[in-house]
């Protein structure tokens, strides 16, 4: 899979364990990044999403 500058890599792992540390859970998250969970799965899915510009 190619990457553009505008692709960011995650880990799974520290996402979970930073919400954990903040005693979030991914609704929590979801509603503080203002996405929704149906994107939040993609992203956690795919490990990579792009930068929003705007």
């Amino acid at each position: 899979m190619k990457t553009s500058k505008s692709d960011l890599k995650l880990s799974k792992r520290k996402v979970q364990l930073l919400m954990a540390e903040k005693c979030m859970n991914p609704y929590d998250l979801c509603s503080k990044a203002c996405i929704s969970y149906a994107s939040y799965q993609r992203i956690m899915k795919m490990e990579s999403t792009k930068i929003a510009t705007g």
